[in-house]
């Protein structure tokens, strides 16, 4: 067992080199909406892009509108926004008449009816996909699950897990991974509504998210909360009220796999009655608090590189964790591919830092400061002299982030990410210099209706793609390539089923 230790940072950091440290590989998901001039876009997904089934870069996530692109792991964060780049090009390429929604929040819709679930195929994998998703509307409403956002993934390089005097000999690999994975885990649920105040993006929302208790303010067709930062990650979008008496360990691997099998098996009584109010063969894959372990809206989660339709929870037993996936961060409405350079390497900093800096196991109380300052943060973050709590001390915002970064600063200075720092600084000083009040700021000037406001930088977003000469040839033919071998991969997939949809179930949870 490794003993939390004030200088474990600086012993990192006197152990090994700066290109240990960078070798550690990123990821990017990113969901995005597909609409037309008049909103959400019902339109089936083009097959020009492939089987969303089995396409490793571009699929679906809850909506036939709702796009995903995801990027391979790569050690340079340019290198990972630049594939994501390649993405949007080869996409708008085949679009058609179709935009990209730019935000986070989605567009005013008149009925969830219109927002048509994603759609897989016949396969076994293809109608648990449907039936997961089909569960998720009848639980939450379908304008929830079109939310989009950003999911950043992480793995420390693996150099560092050699290290004899940090992690001493007597571990496994996997173990000593759980262990530090899970600190991780743990200080990024801490210091997550520092993730919110950065890179939250989202004060503006729609009729179909405003609460009569809050106090929205209008303009034109737009909503919004004057200070807020992520209503994305507030308990009006993904924070939602019917998860909040879930109890899902981070203290350690075994409790948290224990924790998501126990939800995953535990009838809930008003899911229940979903099967006899539904008339759809397969409304939901059960009546448990949760389907499966993804439906777990955590802002992080341990994750297995292993590559098989197995449950997540199997593969973190079987095979132990590989990455952290951190998902509260909102698209940047000022990035055409939702992300930029400098968050990329902020995030792999940050979760660095989580990683090495002491991390004490979290009580139920903790849990729930950690909650409402995530709430206070994605609401209010930008009101002036904002009070979070921090271990039953009631301190500013703007003193905690500083000390945060006082104390990445070594580590910044070590990678050469000082200046990154120093621009979190200003944004920390001047709360109008984050995206959330850049973001309002320019809404609110520019006089135009959310509707116009947005389709214009989607138009603007197209017009760049579709003038573009592909400066990413290889991972453009990466792309075109795999639009067939998906096709490929779902036929052979549904050829070759062997059991009935009832047994592909009783396997899947089976596992563990």
């Amino acid at each position: 067992m490794i003993q939390d230790s004030e200088n474990l940072i600086e012993k990192l950091l006197n152990s090994i080199s700066k290109e240990t440290i960078l070798a550690g590989r990123c990821g990017i998901e990113k969901e995005t909406l597909r609409v037309n001039k008049n909103g959400i876009s019902i339109l089936m997904h083009p097959e020009a892009l492939g089987s969303s089934l089995c396409n490793s870069y571009i699929t679906t996530d809850f909506s036939e509108s709702l796009l995903e692109f995801i990027t391979p792991p790569f050690k340079n964060p340019i290198s990972t926004v630049n594939f994501l780049d390649a993405i949007h090009h080869f996409v708008y390429d085949n679009l058609d008449n179709e935009l990209l929604w730019p935000y986070s929040m989605p567009p005013l819709f008149k009925d969830e009816n219109d927002i048509e679930i994603a759609n897989y195929g016949s396969s076994n994998l293809a109608l648990f996909k449907r039936a997961y998703r089909s569960g998720l509307s009848h639980r939450y409403g379908k304008g929830m699950q079109v939310i989009a956002g950003i999911h950043y993934n992480y793995s420390l390089s693996d150099d560092i897990w050699s290290l004899s005097d940090i992690f001493g000999s007597n571990s496994s690999d996997n173990k000593i991974k759980a262990e530090f994975y899970f600190r991780a885990l743990r200080n990024i649920q801490r210091m997550n509504w520092l993730i919110l105040y950065f890179f939250g993006a989202s004060p503006i929302v729609t009729r179909n998210f405003i609460d009569k208790d809050r106090s929205f303010k209008k303009s034109l067709d737009a909503y919004y909360l004057p200070y807020a930062t992520s209503i994305r990650m507030s308990d009006l979008g993904y924070n939602n009220a019917k998860q909040s008496n879930l109890k899902v360990s981070a203290n350690s691997l075994q409790q948290y796999i224990l924790d998501l099998k126990t939800a995953t098996s535990v009838i809930n009584k008003d899911y229940e009655s979903i099967f006899g109010l539904s008339d759809e063969v397969n409304p939901q894959i059960n009546a448990c608090l949760l389907q499966i372990e993804d439906e777990y809206y955590s802002v992080a989660r341990p994750k297995s590189n292993y590559v098989s339709n197995e449950r997540q929870i199997s593969k973190l037993y079987n095979h132990g964790i590989d990455y952290i996936e951190l998902r509260s961060i909102d698209l940047n409405p000022f990035s055409r591919v939702g992300v930029t350079d400098s968050t990329v390497k902020f995030l792999e900093m940050f979760i660095l830092y989580c990683t090495f800096k002491d991390s004490p196991l979290l009580s139920s109380n903790e849990n729930e400061v950690i909650r409402r300052n995530d709430f206070l943060v994605a609401q209010e973050g930008r009101r002036k002299d904002l009070l979070l709590n921090n271990n039953g001390r009631e301190v500013s915002l703007k003193d905690w982030a500083n000390k945060i970064l006082d104390d990445m600063t070594p580590l910044a200075e070590f990678i050469g990410y000082e200046a990154i720092i120093l621009k979190k600084r200003e944004q920390i000083n001047d709360s109008r210099l984050t995206l959330s009040g850049l973001f309002l700021a320019e809404f609110l000037e520019s006089k135009l209706s959310f509707h116009d406001f947005s389709h214009r930088k989607s138009e603007d977003n197209k017009k760049h793609y579709l003038h573009k000469l592909s400066s990413n040839y290889d991972e453009y033919k990466i792309l075109q390539d795999e639009v067939l071998k998906s096709i490929v991969k779902q036929e052979t997939l549904e050829r070759s089923d062997d059991e009935s949809y009832q047994e592909y179930v009783d396997r899947f949870f089976n596992a563990v």
